[in-house]
């Protein structure tokens, strides 16, 4: 081989190493919820853009060197976009099922520095440390009020007191109260200062004959009471 065509050769080969090559970054990690969007500006003007499941996050196409990439339902997408200086940008776009938008919607109304509100798959996870039942009730309607939920239900109850041994006396009491419950709002607050009632109770089961008697006593006691304090 001459000296020329080593030179020429040689000279192949640094043209070779020295050409420029397509610059690739590594896959960037981006974490959406349903919904949510990120805004992608370059440097040099977008030429193409690829994305493996537009089902899962789409793009909207904003202006040469913008885009807008749209979560849109639970999943794990790749997006690749190119520009014209030969980079390229590969994002790994995962998107989970919390609505955070709603979710600082109800923490907002809430308005209570201790309760944290996460909202997925539709439904409203309430947490964190309340003073007392008035601010967890509270919390929970609000929650209630934004997925359109009516906050409370109405239970009835029997209870029986006693058997008296006379049809004419009633021994059966109905109650009813109000329970906080809804199918799509979770009350995991706890309270700091829980309300406390204690009752104690002195049930006497007594017979018509004996409350006859006491009927009569309390008669005889009374006027009694009546002719001492008129003839004072």
């Amino acid at each position: 081989m001459n000296t020329g065509t080593k030179i020429a050769l040689g000279m192949a080969a640094i043209t070779a190493i020295t050409a420029p090559a397509p610059a690739y970054a590594y896959a960037q990690p981006m974490w959406l919820g349903i919904n949510q969007s990120y805004y992608l500006s370059t440097n040099s003007a977008i030429t193409k853009v690829a994305v493996g499941n537009p089902q899962i996050a789409d793009v909207q196409e904003l202006s040469d060197f913008a885009i807008n990439i749209v979560a849109v339902k639970q999943g794990t997408t790749t997006i690749n976009v190119w520009t014209a200086d030969g980079m390229r940008q590969d994002f790994t776009v995962s998107v989970n099922n919390e609505d955070t938008g709603m979710a600082a919607a109800i923490e907002q109304a809430i308005r209570l520095p201790g309760v944290r509100v996460q909202m997925v798959g539709g439904r409203v996870l309430l947490r964190g440390t309340v003073r007392n039942q008035y601010e967890k009730d509270l919390a929970f309607k609000v929650a209630c009020l934004y997925v359109g939920e009516d906050p409370t239900e109405t239970k009835s109850n029997t209870v029986k007191l006693g058997n008296s041994g006379s049809s004419a006396v009633k021994t059966t009491v109905t109650t009813e109260e109000q329970k906080d419950s809804s199918a799509r709002v979770i009350n995991l607050l706890d309270m700091e200062n829980p309300d406390q009632i204690n009752m104690e109770a002195l049930v006497i089961e007594i017979n018509s004959d004996d409350a006859k008697k006491t009927r009569h006593y309390l008669f005889f006691a009374y006027y009694r009471w009546q002719y001492w304090y008129n003839h004072e």
